[in-house]
Parts: structure tokens; C-alpha cells; sequence
């Protein structure tokens, strides 16, 4: 697959059922199983950024795995990490075996974290970390979005019972987040 002509924001996440591994990155979405996700919410979370890397980065899977070290939370890779070590996968055509995928994540991970410590030690030892490495107002733009759609999920969560009622809900959040990452983008 090559790399996707589309920005980070117009991809979607669905479940899908049909989907035959866990998940799989197509045009303009990420299609993840429920049920795999459901009995391991921490891969999933894993799942989801290793499958946003394909469409930023490409058909690479080391590259995938890659992304999703540097970017799924610390409980996900750590997940991940685990699934790979323990499973016993020899690879295919396109994936590598599980011990390579975790060789690769773990060394993206450690280079992640390599960095974080950079940060807070600057952080620590020259003052605020927001006064010199202050987010472009682009970046800023859509940190704000983000938050903004995490709160009205959330208040669609404690809302609604009717799981109608709910779909119809988290539309309307991210009608509204689309919305504003495009101003983001215009400005």
C-alpha cells in the first residue's frame, strides 16, 4: 500500500468483524476486530497507532511498528511487546516473526523514552518546559480540538443509554472535531 495523499485527521476508526487479524489499515480508515480489541484493550490501543503509521508512513510494517512504539501510550507497547515475545509467529510475506516486531518496537520504544527523559531533565534542570519548547499554534490548534472531542465523547458516554442515541452522539463529536481541525489547517 502506498503512503495515503491524506492528512493525519481524515482517517476514521471503525470496528469491523469481518476484518481477519486484528486490524488493517485501508483508504482513509482503520478497521480493528471487536473482539480482539475487547480481550485486549491495551494491544488494541497498540493496534490502532500501528495501523495510523501505515497511513502516514507507508506499507512498511517496521516502520508501522515503529510508529506505534513512538506513539501508542506505554500500556499498549507494553502490551505489544508481550503479545510479540510470547507468540509463536515465524512471519509472512509482508510481517516479520513476533520476535523481530518486538525487536523493532522495543528499540523504538527505548529512543522514545530516551527522548522523554531528555525533556524532563530539561525540564527539571533549566525551568519550564512549556516556555521553551512551546507548541506551534497549528500543533496547539489541534491539541485543543483533540481535548474538545475527548470531552463530548465522554459527555456522550454519561449521557446516553440508547446505543442509537449514543452513535448519533459521537457523530455529532466528530462532525465538530472535523470541523475544527480544518480551521486548524486553513490558519
Amino acid at each position: 500500500m502506498p503512503p495515503l495523499d491524506r492528512p493525519r485527521n481524515l482517517v476514521r476508526f471503525y470496528f469491523d468483524a469481518t476484518t481477519l487479524d486484528f486490524g488493517v489499515a485501508v483508504l482513509g480508515a482503520v478497521r480493528v476486530h471487536p473482539i480482539h480489541c475487547a480481550s485486549n484493550t491495551a494491544l488494541c490501543a497498540f493496534v490502532l497507532r500501528h495501523e495510523q503509521g501505515h497511513h502516514e508512513l507507508g506499507s512498511s510494517e517496521q516502520a508501522a511498528d515503529c510508529y506505534g512504539a513512538r506513539n501508542a501510550p506505554t500500556e499498549a507497547v507494553e502490551a505489544a511487546l508481550a503479545y510479540f515475545t510470547m507468540r509463536p509467529f515465524s512471519g509472512d510475506t509482508s510481517h516479520g516473526s513476533g520476535a523481530a516486531r518486538a525487536a523493532v518496537i522495543a528499540r523504538c520504544f527505548a529512543g522514545r523514552m530516551s527522548v522523554t527523559h531528555a525533556i524532563r531533565s530539561s525540564f527539571y534542570e533549566r525551568g519550564s518546559w512549556a516556555t521553551k519548547h512551546s507548541l506551534a499554534p497549528e500543533a496547539r490548534c489541534r491539541r485543543d480540538a483533540s481535548n474538545e472531542y475527548r470531552a463530548c465523547v465522554s459527555d456522550c458516554r454519561q449521557s446516553d443509554d440508547d446505543t442509537e442515541d449514543f452513535r448519533s452522539c459521537t457523530s455529532e463529536c466528530r462532525d465538530d472535531f472535523d470541523e475544527e481541525l480544518s480551521a486548524c489547517n486553513s490558519s
